[in-house]
């Protein structure tokens, strides 16, 4: 994974990180992989404002990912309170309900 991303990164493709915080991308993979940007997993998002132990961990991924030029963006913010935990914290971008419903393309 380390050689594909820093191949894909000399050539000029962004590599976004999605879902980040579970599955199989190690936290010490943000420190030493040149990715463009990383989607933080709706788990971590869900009751923000609640969850001290979750706002630690994100403060310390948007920290760690500004320092290294590394945009985070959150997934599944459905509350105004979340949001605003988010945006005290200085993500990148959001999505969820609290911002916008889905719809057709056609629409």
């Amino acid at each position: 994974v380390s050689a594909l991303v820093r191949e894909l990164s000399r050539l000029g493709v962004p590599v976004l990180v999605d879902r980040f915080g579970v599955g199989g991308v190690p936290f010490s993979y943000l420190k030493r992989l040149p990715f463009r940007a990383v989607r933080i997993d709706h788990s971590f998002i869900h009751n923000l404002d609640r969850h001290d132990e979750n706002r630690f961990w994100l403060e310390s991924v948007v920290g760690i990912a500004h320092s290294r030029g590394v945009k985070v963006y959150a997934t599944g913010v459905e509350t105004a309170a979340e949001y605003s935990v988010l945006c005290r914290l200085g993500i990148d971008g959001a999505m969820g309900y609290h911002l916008g419903r889905p719809f057709a393309a056609d629409t």
